[in-house]
């Protein structure tokens, strides 16, 4: 058992989180440049530099899902994966909280297949089309 608690209305760290970096690869840079700048100046997410981060970026949607491993809590890991409505904008970003094993043994691939189908079906029922 894991013992974590996030409430609506929490904001995650966008480097440091799965959901996170769900909202810093799918939302127009503008947006999320004041955010990150705040949370790295507050030191509540890591510091990177622009290729760094622009790779983890790249990464982030090319797979279509993210992962955190011992970045928030020790011992616990993370999935992120994006919801896009009918604008093919990001709505929202759904995670996956478990045992740091399971990702760091590769044991979560099964989980990342069923979290990202769950969020594209979501996105379907929403009224997403792919381009």
């Amino acid at each position: 058992m894991l013992p974590i608690t996030v409430r609506v209305g929490s904001v995650l760290p966008l480097l440091d989180s799965a959901v996170g970096l769900m909202f810093l690869a799918h939302l127009p840079a503008p947006q999320t440049a004041g955010v990150l700048a705040a949370q790295q100046a507050q030191q509540e997410t890591r510091t990177l530099d622009a290729a760094a981060v622009e790779e983890l970026v790249a990464r982030t949607r090319r797979d279509g899902i993210a992962s955190s491993l011992h970045r928030m809590i020790y011992g616990m890991a993370a999935l992120g994966a994006p919801v896009f409505g009918p604008d093919r904008g990001l709505v929202l970003a759904i995670g996956l909280a478990m045992p740091a094993r399971l990702l760091a043994q590769g044991e979560a691939g099964g989980l990342s297949d069923a979290l990202r189908a769950a969020a594209g079906q979501i996105s379907a029922e929403l009224g997403y089309r792919p381009a």
